[in-house]
């Protein structure tokens, strides 16, 4: 009898014991998952305060390039064909049909012109006209300057954000074009629109002289905003280069649902 009730009394501590670790474990489970949860929701607080802020950027740098760009096609362009108009006007001593003709067909053009650049200066068309739209628009002036020829190829269609992806993608081909002005001594800049099974690739090519990726560092102040912009719309950004060989950067994006 006493033997029974030894037994039955380890047999309850032991029980007890287990619960006690049972609880322990379930507490400490919950206090990590609760931890877990809220890095997590912090870390996508983050996210989406850096978000917000690189979209702010973005507005700003488009309407800073946007203005420069004016600036520049005021002074070549405008300026130049009003220039023209002028002496048109200053010369005309009696009624001629042909000047009149010729001028009414400048003053044509800096309105026409003028027009342009005024759609140009709002960020919020490039969500209202679409990627493409807003790549042609660039591409049509990149044209004449007479310096580059520009192609737009297609081996899938052009993929379908959100208006906020949209101005940042944009603004990422818009640097990476500015760097190729800038650096790779160009005359050919190409995009292409494909896919494969991760989703969506977006490809900016160009002819220029390229460099040596092995000695050329990879943290540029260019290259960081092009990587960073691409990870906060969940995509990433490849460069590939060789001397002589020209410059691609390839923009991976996953399909939106």
């Amino acid at each position: 009898m006493e033997g029974s009730s030894k037994e039955f009394l380890v047999t309850v501590v032991a029980a007890s014991a287990m619960i006690i670790m049972l609880a322990v474990f379930t507490i400490l489970f919950l206090l990590l998952f609760v931890k877990k949860k809220r890095s997590l929701q912090r870390e996508n607080e983050l996210m989406q305060i850096a978000y917000e802020q690189t979209l702010l950027q973005t507005r700003v740098e488009i309407q800073e390039q946007t203005l420069k760009h004016i600036s520049q096609e005021i002074h070549d362009n405008i300026g130049q064909v009003l220039s023209v108009v002028s002496l048109k006007l200053n010369t005309l001593t009696n009624f001629d049909p042909q000047k009149i003709a010729d001028t009414d067909k400048l003053i044509n053009k800096a309105i026409a012109d003028l027009r342009g650049l005024s759609k140009s200066f709002n960020p919020d068309r490039i969500q209202q006209v679409g990627l493409l739209k807003a790549i042609e628009n660039e591409f049509d002036q990149l044209e004449k300057t007479g310096r580059y020829h520009t192609r737009i190829d297609f081996d899938a269609d052009v993929p379908t954000l959100s208006p906020e992806k949209t101005l940042i993608l944009y603004r990422m081909f818009q640097e990476i074009v500015n760097n190729i002005i800038k650096h790779a001594k160009a005359t050919e800049i190409t995009v292409l629109f494909s896919e494969d099974a991760s989703g969506h690739l977006i490809t900016v090519s160009d002819n220029g002289q390229g460099f040596d990726q092995d000695t050329t560092p990879a943290n540029g102040i260019g290259i960081q905003n092009i990587n960073q912009r691409a990870k906060l719309i969940q995509g990433t950004a490849r460069i590939s280069s060789a001397p002589g060989a020209g410059t691609s950067v390839q923009i991976s994006l996953k399909k939106e649902k």
